[in-house]
């Protein structure tokens, strides 16, 4: 789950005589920890800093912005002097600070900024009770006895995603303490402020039971300008979506009917594509801060999960409250034991599901036969090289009778598949690690261990198989339809089909001339040979290379995302909707621990779907769903192994 911490930072006594003794940070300090840490209003796990060497006090900032994950929400709060060397460039103070020596004694504003920057969370709160604070956020100019030169500005030392930042003033002011600039001060004005429109639900001005950052700002502005109105507090957003809630009204009482109203609609709607975006919503808000919100989210979640008459929405539902989409609570396999095949009929079965495999093996034994036949032959009147080249004119034809793909291929090449005119491209054989390492974050046990796997080549499907492609199978008479062929939604042509379960992909695959890809051919077709975290490389997902976290909506259409390209070209491994493989849900070759789904119970499922968040995207990740379920969020690719 989501994380909730505070640094709190505040220096008071300097040893440099230029910067004078503040009071006001310990009192600020302790308040702010308080409020912060009340389960009622912040909910936060806060560590308080006070009077730290500068050393320490940058370790310790470093630390708490490393190691995160993208919902955490992180909040820093420094109380002391901000000061700037002649280029303008902007520092905080600790008590050991040398004015002389700023780069080497006080904590440099880009400091703060690298390493929020470097952090994997997306949403980070920035207070700064100090003077010059706003200095960050506008190029002007600052005169005064004690700093000297022009600021460069907030956005060029802070600027970054998922960032809001509150200053106690502008780049001319100083932070006030009660009355005075220095001396015996009471708790800061701005700070104070803070903390009682938190710890009062005054801050929560459109009632609602949640203090955004905008409210919070709003409040505070409007007292401290109302206490001292020379101080103007300053903030903005970088890179947000939505609104950042900062706490909770401890005065604010539940009503009654809390979701709103055009949710519940929704999820009554008979429409599906409706029905899974109320069900994003609450999946939205069991994820937000908001606890109450959470807990009312969690409850409809898990009436939906059990009750739901369609297996789409149920999975949906219990992988929300998973955090993923874990199709095992969907319904239960068959255990009813079915009589062992006769020999034949397990032969035919295979001639069925690999025709093109029992085609190349008749091709070569037809070509063995020949070439016996031909030692014992007198064809003294053919030269071995017009017997050689007419060979391989005969192996091209059958290859291509047989509609197979070329047998010489490189990197980037593509072949059409006569059957639904996908285009597949060509993966060259190699070895690739495997499954997740344990420092990876967000690492599942079923991941593990990591282990070298070795490939031989194959071609796999640029793109999952679309509707219309489908619907060539169904016309043939060979496919059963869709679930949801008749779903607006679901069935544009240039959709991933979906409602298909694991029989019936394998069913078209086989059809097409091809198969479902077993997990380690599917994850090397996204990863590569350096093992790349997601198809695109090891830089975080977002909205330009995939369809993920309900971005859009809906399924989008196939090949929607070419910046998000795997290192064959291959197109959406990862979002958009999870792909069936051919593999079993097993434990992986070393792994001990227990897991009571591990067998031949559940098929694995790949790549992550538009709901899905940014863990579930990762290349190494594995689901499990019933084989003889249909999803609709579950689509299909094919392959077909070189000969």
């Amino acid at each position: 789950m989501p994380v909730r911490e505070a640094l709190i930072i505040a220096c008071s006594q300097y040893s440099d005589p230029s910067l004078d003794k503040l009071v006001a940070p310990a009192q600020d300090a302790d308040a702010l920890s308080m409020v912060l840490e009340n389960p009622d209003v912040g909910g936060y796990e806060a560590e308080t800093l006070f009077n730290k060497q500068s050393y320490q006090i940058s370790q310790a900032i470093e630390k708490f912005f490393s190691g995160r994950k993208r919902d955490d929400l992180l909040l820093l709060y420094f109380s002391g002097h901000g000061v700037k060397d002649e280029e303008g460039r902007l520092y905080f103070a600790a008590p050991d600070t040398d004015r002389k020596r700023l780069r080497t004694t006080a904590i440099p504003a880009a400091l703060i900024n690298d390493v929020m920057l470097r952090s994997r969370s997306r949403k980070q709160v920035l207070i700064l009770d100090c003077c010059y604070s706003g200095a960050f956020a506008k190029g002007l100019t600052v005169k005064s006895d004690k700093v000297i030169g022009s600021s460069l500005g907030t956005r060029e030392y802070l600027g970054g995603q998922g960032r809001v930042v509150l200053t106690a003033s502008d780049a001319l002011q100083y932070a006030f303490e009660g009355d005075k600039v220095e001396g015996e001060g009471v708790r800061s004005v701005f700070t104070r402020s803070l903390v009682y429109g938190l710890e009062t639900g005054k801050a929560d001005l459109n009632g609602n039971g949640r203090i955004t950052f905008d409210e919070l700002y709003e409040y505070v502005y409007d007292d401290v300008v109302e206490k001292t109105p020379q101080q103007r507090p300053e903030k903005w957003a970088l890179g947000v979506k939505g609104n950042i809630v900062i706490a909770r009204n401890p005065v604010w009482n539940m009503p009654a009917g809390l979701l709103p109203e055009w949710i519940m609609e929704a999820l009554e709607s008979p429409n599906f594509a409706r029905r899974i975006a109320g069900l994003v919503e609450l999946r939205d808000l069991l994820l937000g801060e908001d606890t109450l919100l959470a807990a009312r989210a969690q409850q409809e979640l898990e009436r939906l999960s059990n009750n739901d008459p369609d297996e789409s929405v149920r999975g949906a539902a219990a992988g929300a409250l998973g955090l993923t989409f874990d199709a095992t609570a969907l319904a239960e396999p068959s255990l009813d034991p079915k009589p062992e095949p006769a020999y034949w009929e397990r032969s035919l079965a295979l001639m069925r599901r690999y025709p093109f495999r029992f085609a190349a093996i008749l091709l070569f034994a037809i070509l063995a036969l020949w070439l016996i036949y031909a030692q014992f032959a007198d064809r003294s009147d053919q030269s071995p090289v017009t017997q050689a080249d007419s060979n391989e004119a005969a192996t091209a034809s059958s290859a291509e009778e047989a509609n197979l793909p070329p047998e010489i291929a490189v990197l980037h090449d593509t072949w059409t598949r006569p059957a639904d005119g996908m285009t597949m491209v060509y993966v060259p054989g190699g070895t690739h690690l495997m499954g997740s390492p344990d420092s990876e974050l967000d690492v599942k046990s079923d991941e593990r261990p990591q282990h070298v796997v070795r490939l031989n080549d194959f071609w796999i499907d640029n793109t999952e198989v679309t509707n219309a492609m489908y619907e060539k199978c169904v016309t043939d008479g060979s496919c059963a339809a869709s679930l949801y062929a008749n779903d607006v939604n679901l069935s544009q042509g240039d959709q991933p089909v979906v409602g298909i379960s694991w029989d019936e992909a394998a069913q078209y695959c086989a059809w097409a001339g091809a198969q479902l890809p077993d997990e380690a051919q599917w994850e090397y077709a996204a990863r590569g040979p350096e093992s790349f975290t997601y198809p695109w490389g090891n830089n975080l997902p977002d909205e330009t290379l995939l369809n993920y976290l309900s971005n859009t909506g809906k399924v989008a259409p196939a090949g929607s995302y070419p910046d998000g390209k795997s290192w064959v070209d291959a197109l959406d491994m990862a979002g958009n909707v999870w792909e069936w493989t051919d593999s079993w849900y097993q434990a992986y070759l070393g792994n001990e621990e227990p897991n009571d789904d591990y067998g031949e119970i559940y098929r694995v499922a790949r790549g992550g779907a538009w709901l899905s968040n940014e863990n579930d995207v990762r290349s190494s990740f594995r689901i499990r769903f019933a084989p003889s379920n249909r999803y609709g969020i579950v689509g299909f690719r094919c392959v077909i192994p070189s000969v």
